[in-house]
């Protein structure tokens, strides 16, 4: 029997006797908004809201300082850092913190929530960009792009609580993501019902998948539906723009498309500062992982190494011969790469085309999205990129990062960077 076919049954019977484990409501976002919805409210009180949760603290300080709302200088307390970002923006953070109890916990299943969660955060990000360049409200957007694949969260929180106890042997995510896929939108229904959530909530999870939505939120559901399409877009591109988002069929002007391509590794670089404190679970997991994350077409080229000047010269070594059917790379000086939000340097060990590889002080999660900085013998530039890979070394982790998303200067920096010699 398949996997999906033996739980099929038992998710359908927990659905039906009302027994789906709902995550908890985020706490931190009643007490904000009650709050905030006070016309006499004081910085103060929202300061203090923040403040009682330590986490939820240092994920608002890390947005404040992210590319997105970064001024001058960094801020290190959070009455600048509240100010900065906005209320507004601010109960993004706390919603998206809250969620993130949950689907950041560790379990047997903990590599598809996290993956989950992620995607629920590049939606909600890429939702509030094209409802601005459509003319729709963005913080509103942001939840509905947050929470439309919601019913994800739920069926693996599900999918663990029936494992519970079994013996069952650990497979690959392809075979579990089916048994997610089916149920997630009636699972979305039922969280939102659990929470009390607005009526718009409900019909975007019902309608997001729909070829034409209809009703009185049908334009709410067409901005979550083209950012599920960005999403797409997006996956196996280095770069980004206006050309490419003619696919996005909401974005049917020119200057719509630029502000959207403009806006992307902006707006997705928040998603980099909110997920760089995450680590990989280390508990028994039910999933395979994918060897080596996504796999990168080109064989990296090694960097050299840095040599101490000898009194007597000596013959430079060969250089090395690339892999069997591999185009050959351009050698590069050494050069570092900059883990800002983690305020560590590493040292490049390899590049190409569409990768950079180096030795990492600190685990890295797979798929998740990060802010590097690139330095060979020119000024250093900062890129979106996300993880491919982290192997465990003695000296460190083996990371391997591909660009994402770039535009403008980034995109220009990163061609350049290829060819450094």
């Amino acid at each position: 029997m398949t996997l999906d076919r033996e739980l099929d049954g038992k998710i359908v019977e927990a659905i039906k006797q009302n027994a789906v484990r709902v995550p908890p409501f985020p706490a931190a976002v009643l007490k904000l908004s009650a709050v905030i919805q006070r016309p006499t409210h004081s910085l103060d009180e929202v300061v203090n809201v923040v403040q009682q949760d330590p986490a939820l603290a240092a994920s608002v300080l890390r947005v404040a300082n992210s590319v997105y709302f970064r001024r001058d200088e960094a801020v290190t307390g959070l009455k600048k850092a509240i100010t900065r970002i906005g209320e507004k923006e601010l109960s993004h953070v706390v919603m998206a913190a809250g969620l993130s109890r949950t689907a950041l916990a560790p379990g047997p299943l903990s590599a598809l929530r996290r993956q989950v969660w992620h995607e629920a955060l590049v939606g909600a990000t890429l939702s509030e960009v094209v409802a601005r360049a459509v003319g729709r409200n963005p913080e509103e957007h942001f939840v509905l792009g947050l929470l439309h694949d919601v019913g994800r969260l739920v069926a693996v929180v599900t999918l663990e609580k029936l494992l519970e106890g079994s013996k069952t042997e650990p497979r690959s995510a392809d075979e579990w993501w089916p048994v997610v896929e089916q149920y997630h939108v009636e699972l979305g229904l039922v969280l939102a019902t659990k929470w009390g959530l607005p009526a718009m909530v409900s019909d975007v999870i019902s309608q997001h998948h729909a070829p034409k939505p209809v009703g009185q939120y049908a334009p709410s559901a067409e901005v979550v539906a083209a950012s599920d399409q960005l999403v797409i877009l997006l996956q196996g591109r280095d770069t980004i723009d206006p050309e490419v988002l003619t696919a996005v069929r909401l974005l049917e002007r020119a200057e719509q498309r630029e502000q959207v391509a403009r806006e992307i590794p902006l707006a997705l670089g928040v998603v980099a500062n909110m997920e760089q404190d995450i680590v990989p679970d280390t508990s028994r997991s039910l999933v395979i992982p994918a060897s080596g994350g996504t796999p990168v077409p080109e064989t990296l080229s090694p960097a050299p190494v840095t040599r101490t000047a000898s009194p007597s010269p000596s013959p430079s070594p060969a250089p090395s011969a690339p892999a069997p059917g591999s185009p050959a790379q351009a050698m590069l000086k050494p050069f570092s790469v900059g883990l800002p939000a983690k305020g560590v340097t590493c040292e490049g060990t390899g590049v190409s085309t569409s990768a950079v590889r180096f030795l990492s002080p600190v685990a890295m999660q797979l798929n998740f999205l990060v802010e590097v900085e690139l330095t060979a013998h020119g000024g250093p530039f900062r890129m979106l990129a996300k993880v491919q890979r982290c192997d465990a070394r003695s000296e460190g982790h083996d990371v391997e990062v591909s660009p994402f998303a770039l535009s403008g200067a980034a995109a220009q920096h990163w061609r350049e960077f290829q060819h450094a010699g």
